[in-house]
């Protein structure tokens, strides 16, 4: 079953970039801002995510080879 990354970090996708009057950069600023913000914090949730995997990854190897010792 293919589940995609942002379905798994409930993460809503918001980019959303409209720019009627080339005159008002300042609306077109902030959504840039608001942009980076929103990519900063799911790039922290990936990390976490990848991080958490790493550790359940490690503590399977540890036990898979103390059950090869035992053997």
């Amino acid at each position: 079953m293919e589940v995609e990354v942002g379905e798994l970090l409930d993460i809503i996708p918001k980019n959303q970039f409209n720019q009627t009057n080339k005159g008002n950069a300042t609306g077109y600023l902030q959504q840039i801002e608001n942009f980076q913000q929103e990519n900063k914090e799911q790039s922290k949730k990936i990390l976490e995510l990848y991080e958490k995997i790493i550790e359940e990854k490690n503590i399977l190897i540890e036990g898979l080879r103390a059950k090869q010792k035992k053997i």
